[in-house]
Formats: structure tokens, C-alpha cells, sequence
């Protein structure tokens, strides 16, 4: 993972187009039309780990610190460890996913999943403040679960 005023995860899976297309013959089925069922199971499963993401920061609890705002209004923040506790909302809301299109090569697929706020790598990485990160390692089994089925499904029709 790399950290910079954002905190971004970037996802690719790489083909090799060889063993594919040998593996793909025995089934007498194209490349082709397996690219696009796995591209979709990569999004889907982006799309899960920003949703994580988010949930780890809204509705996990807090145990930090308790002080008072200037508005007057209590604010439990997080504590090492824990997902950032919501003050503002420019975090949570700036969550996105994107496909990356433009690759060079075609056996190549990816899909970005970030947050843009400008302190959000500084909480996953200085602060010790997992979001990200978590939400990666708890959807992982689920990514690989996603690419077998698509491809599965992809062969059977």
C-alpha cells in the first residue's frame, strides 16, 4: 500500500494471456469473454471494501479520548488502533473507486479504491488509524472468491 496526502489502494490483476489462453482452450472458450466477468467481479468487490471502509469509520465503536468542541458539543475521538471517529465528515465522504482504464496491455486490470481528504494516509499510516488497510485484509478471501466465480461463470454459459 502506498501512502501520500491520500490514502489509495490500487488492485490489478494480471493475466498471463499464455497460461490463459491454454487453460481457456481445454474449455474451448475465449479470453475475451472471460475479461469482462472478472472486471466486474473486481469492481464489485472495490466497491465492497470502500463500504467497509466507510462502516469501519461510522459505526464502529469509539474508546478514545472525550473532549468538548468549540461549539459546545462532546467528541469521542478514536483511539489507536480504531477506525478514525467522524467530526467533520470530509473523510468518510471522500471515498471513491475507478476503474483505471488507459492500461497498456490488456491482460491488465485495475481498479482503484482511495480517500482523498488530504490527513487520510496520515491516519492509516502515522496515526495507526486502520480503514483501508482493514477493510483489505477482512474482503480479501472474498476478492479471490469473486474472481473464481466469475470466471466459473463466465465458462458455463
Amino acid at each position: 500500500m502506498t501512502y501520500s496526502s491520500q490514502t489509495k489502494i490500487t488492485f490489478y490483476i494480471k493475466i498471463d494471456l499464455t497460461s490463459a489462453r491454454a487453460l481457456l482452450q481445454l474449455y474451448d472458450y475465449p479470453l475475451r469473454l472471460t475479461r469482462p466477468a472478472i472486471y466486474a467481479a473486481i469492481g464489485t468487490v472495490a466497491h465492497k471494501i470502500l463500504a467497509t471502509s466507510q462502516a469501519y469509520m461510522a459505526y464502529f465503536p469509539k474508546t478514545g479520548r472525550v473532549y468538548r468542541l468549540p461549539d459546545g458539543r462532546l467528541h469521542r475521538a478514536s483511539a489507536v488502533g480504531e477506525a478514525p471517529a467522524i467530526l467533520s465528515g470530509k473523510l468518510i465522504n471522500s471515498g471513491r473507486v475507478q476503474a483505471r482504464s488507459g492500461c497498456s496491455r490488456k491482460s491488465i486490470i485495475q481498479w482503484d479504491v482511495y480517500f482523498n481528504a488530504p490527513y487520510a494516509g496520515e491516519l492509516e499510516a502515522r496515526y495507526s488509524r486502520p480503514y483501508l488497510s482493514r477493510a483489505t485484509k477482512e474482503l480479501e478471501e472474498v476478492f479471490y472468491d469473486a474472481i473464481e466465480k466469475a470466471v466459473k461463470t463466465a465458462l458455463r454459459a
